[in-house]
């Protein structure tokens, strides 16, 4: 659905593809997508946790996350892995974000489709961690000017929340054995420089 919803305003807006992120995107950013992808996480997890203790998530929410929890790993990661990524961030880095950059500042458009981004996913409960990984999602739709890494960050973030995450943190479990080197890594990729040449930011 949210694939016709995008090719929909694609059309309607006249943007081809390029005008849609839909270019390569150099090394760094793609690099930069998977190595961020654990501290995001991480961030969203805290975020998740303290908001739990001023608005606790209802048992019954709980207990319809549990048929999604309980499918095979392949199902799992085409419904809450790769299908999120792809259609969302057509829609939100692909679309929405680089219309509102061609009318206020990109400051400011990456943070309008971060709050729609939030709302989207109907649910006052995942608000706030949501937001956030919008933020980090249209930043670095704009750092690269392509949709690939958002989409890339996206599908590992999804894959950590859905598999990796565990629900305390452990020195020995396999999301706390990347974490470290993933938060290592982005900052020197981060401060290593530019992650693109040429023009800067997304095309509008």
């Amino acid at each position: 659905f949210l694939m016709l919803v995008s090719i929909g305003f694609a059309v309607m807006f006249g943007l081809k593809p390029a005008e849609l992120g839909m270019r390569s995107a150099p090394s760094r950013g793609l690099l930069l997508s998977l190595t961020l992808a654990a501290p995001l996480a991480a961030v969203a997890w805290l975020l998740l946790y303290l908001q739990s203790l001023l608005l606790p998530v209802p048992d019954i929410l709980i207990e319809l996350m549990r048929p999604l929890e309980q499918a095979g790993v392949l199902e799992s990661i085409l419904v809450l892995v790769l299908t999120p990524a792809i259609c969302e961030e057509l829609l939100f880095r692909g679309v929405i974000l680089r219309q509102l950059a061609r009318e206020i500042s990109r400051p400011r458009a990456v943070l309008v489709s971060a709050i729609l981004f939030g709302v989207f996913h109907l649910s006052i409960y995942r608000f706030v961690p949501t937001f956030a990984v919008g933020l980090v999602l249209g930043w670095l739709a704009i750092a690269t000017g392509s949709i690939v890494p958002p989409i890339l960050l996206h599908a590992a973030y999804n894959l950590m929340t859905t598999h990796l995450l565990p629900e305390s943190f452990s020195a020995v479990s396999p999301f706390a054995l990347v974490l470290l080197p993933s938060v290592v890594i982005s900052g020197i990729v981060i401060l290593g420089g530019r992650f693109r040449g040429g023009r800067s930011g997304p095309s509008a």
